[in-house]
């Protein structure tokens, strides 16, 4: 049972009880009552239990209201135990039983707790893998229904779930070149099939499927940085961004310091919009020459020819990596201090 569910089922008999009555999150929080002044405070609530109905604390009886047998939200009343049992009727959750879908979709937003996994992951028959990985497909909402069935017929053994109205989460345990080429089919089929802006965010991996939720919150990780440092690309994979999270980490203050003495240094390269889209495009396409050329639609020794003139100013070979990796944080840095 959702929160708008249980919120029009509240508004509907909490007027018609004389004593208070309260819905309020796990924590405490008032979240609808009969007296409108304590929405949005705190009172005491107690824990949860398994095999106990009601709960007592303060001068309220609580019952837990669950969704997939889960505690999720707390119902009190006021010196009236026996209302309670009987409102208690209207918020029984028995009827919802969790299908496999609604497992992954809880276990990718950290909604399941520990002492239940095991007993849904026995239910579910999944078995252990050596490792897991989440990726996030980022489309327009009124595309998601086009996307998660293309995504149905590339992703064809791996689990994906719609996790809200522009985001499908793919549950993994491919390889990252097996990754890699998948995405690039999702990216050619989205672009023919949608032709709008789609994101695909690949996750850290994880050992134990239970902790699935710490590649999410990376993917979270990654969208920030990428609007940070404007960073472009046709898949993100986490392992990527190391050095953009290593900088955004770094004190605002020096960063911005680095930069005035950088656009001191590189003014000439920064203000040639050419040389500065040549660097980036042969970073994105891992230092390879005849790639880049391809993809940028420039002639293989005009690429070599915007790259040499890039270490003429710079004195940075970008065809070596450690002067490449040096260049990029730069780069990096000056984006950063733009947004």
């Amino acid at each position: 049972m959702g929160l708008t569910q249980i919120k029009n089922i509240f508004s509907k008999i909490a007027s018609s009880i004389n004593n208070d009555i309260v819905l309020t999150d796990l924590s405490g929080v008032v979240i609808d009552c009969n007296r409108t002044e304590l929405n949005g405070s705190t009172i005491e609530v107690p824990e949860f239990f398994e095999g106990k109905e009601v709960f007592s604390e303060k001068n309220y009886d609580f019952i837990f209201i669950k969704k997939y047998n889960f505690p999720r939200y707390l119902l009190g009343i006021k010196d009236n135990i026996q209302m309670l049992n009987v409102v208690s009727l209207l918020f029984n959750d028995k009827n919802h039983k969790m299908t496999e879908a609604n497992f992954y979709r809880e276990l990718i937003l950290n909604n399941v707790k520990k002492k239940n996994y095991k007993e849904l992951k026995k239910e579910f028959d999944i078995e252990d893998i050596k490792h897991y990985r989440l990726i996030i497909v980022k489309v327009e909402n009124s595309e998601i229904k086009n996307a998660k069935y293309i995504i149905d017929n590339i992703f064809i053994f791996d689990k994906n779930i719609i996790l809200d109205s522009e985001s499908i989460a793919i549950i993994t345990s491919k390889s990252d070149v097996e990754i890699e080429n998948l995405c690039n089919m999702l990216f050619i089929e989205f672009s023919t099939d949608i032709s709008k802006d789609i994101k695909l965010l690949v996750g850290s991996k994880v050992e134990d499927l239970y902790d699935i939720n710490a590649s999410l919150k990376d993917v979270y990780n990654i969208l920030k940085l990428i609007e940070k440092f404007n960073i472009v690309k046709d898949i993100y994979f986490y392992e990527d961004f190391l050095i953009p999270l290593l900088i955004g980490s770094t004190r605002k203050d020096l960063l911005i310091q680095l930069n005035n003495e950088n656009n001191k240094k590189y003014d000439k390269i920064f203000k040639n919009k050419d040389l500065i889209y040549t660097a980036k495009s042969f970073f994105k396409n891992n230092l390879n020459i005849t790639e880049t050329s391809e993809k940028i639609f420039v002639h293989r020794n005009t690429l070599i020819y915007r790259i040499n003139k890039i270490k003429e100013i710079s004195g940075f070979d970008l065809k070596l990596f450690e002067d490449a990796m040096k260049f990029y944080i730069i780069l990096l840095i000056k984006d950063m201090d733009e947004k």
